[in-house]
């Protein structure tokens, strides 16, 4: 069951409510996107893999749980 398709995005104490897309570039080559529709995207320079941001119990939480599972030192609680 979709959640409400919330995007909000907070830099240096500024909100942006509602922006088309939010893209992250950092380090070397690598980058996070999120759209308007909630589609994540995590990538370095040209792959990675975008999924559904818009569900508790979703696609996105899944996969946070399995890199959470596969890699217990770094689980930030």
């Amino acid at each position: 069951m979709a959640h409400e398709k919330r995007l909000t995005v907070e830099v240096n104490g500024k909100t942006i409510k509602n922006p088309k897309e939010v893209k992250i570039k950092f380090g070397p080559h690598f980058f996070v996107k999120i759209d308007k529709e909630l589609k994540f995207t995590l990538g370095a320079t040209h792959h990675g893999f975008t999924v559904k941001g818009d569900e508790i119990d979703g696609e996105l939480e899944k996969i946070i749980n399995t890199v959470r599972e596969k890699y217990p030192d770094n689980i930030k609680d």
